[in-house]
C-alpha cells in the first residue's frame, strides 16, 4: 500500500505538471478575481506560494468518484518547482481531519525538487496533520492545513509545513 500512494502521488505530480505547462486565455481563472486554485504555505519557515504564470495560477484540483470513494487531488508548484499536494478520499463535507501514517488514501505533502524527496503524512509514524476544509461543494474545496512530513526512504528526515491554505477549483 505504501508503494501505492507514493506512485499515486508522483503520477498527479507528473500530470500536473503537464497540465500547467498548457496556457488558458480566456482570462476566468485569474487569481486576482479570487476564484482560481492555489496552495500555499511555511516550509520550515520558509514560504511557499504556487505559481501564477500572466495572472493565471497553475495550481490544480480534481474531484473524482462519490460517496467513500471520492477522490479529491489539490497540487500546487512553485517557481523552484517544488510541490505540494493534498489528496484526499472518502472526504465529502467541510470538518477537520486529521492525516496520519495509517490513514488510506489521504496524504498531505511537499516535494522537494532540488533532492527528488518527498516529505508526507504515510508510511512514517511520526508523520502527521490537520486538514481543516471550510468550504466543499462540486465545484470546489477550500480551507488550511498543517503537517509533520517525513522521507520515504528516512522517517528521522522531516519538514514542518505550517500556515498552509488553499483553495481548489475543480477542472470539469
Amino acid at each position: 500500500m505504501k508503494k501505492i500512494k507514493t506512485f499515486a502521488i508522483i503520477a498527479f505530480i507528473s500530470f500536473s505538471a503537464l497540465l500547467s505547462s498548457c496556457s488558458n486565455d480566456d482570462g476566468e481563472n485569474n487569481a486576482s478575481s479570487g476564484t482560481s486554485s492555489f496552495i500555499k504555505g511555511k516550509v520550515d519557515g520558509t514560504p511557499f506560494a504556487s505559481m501564477e504564470i500572466q495572472g493565471v495560477s497553475t495550481a490544480i484540483a480534481t474531484k473524482t468518484g462519490s460517496g467513500d470513494q471520492t477522490l479529491i487531488m489539490i497540487q500546487g508548484t512553485n517557481e523552484a518547482m517544488n510541490s505540494m499536494v493534498i489528496t484526499t478520499m472518502g472526504i465529502v463535507e467541510a470538518g477537520t481531519y486529521e492525516f496520519d501514517a495509517f490513514d488510506d488514501g489521504n496524504v498531505l505533502a511537499y516535494v522537494d525538487n532540488a533532492t527528488s524527496t518527498s516529505y508526507a503524512t504515510s508510511n512514517c509514524d511520526s508523520a502527521a496533520g490537520t486538514l481543516v476544509i471550510t468550504h466543499l461543494d462540486g465545484t470546489k474545496i477550500e480551507g488550511t492545513f498543517s503537517f509533520r512530513g517525513n522521507s520515504d526512504a528516512n522517517c528521522s528526515n522531516s519538514k514542518m509545513v505550517t500556515e498552509g491554505s488553499f483553495r481548489g477549483v475543480f477542472m470539469q
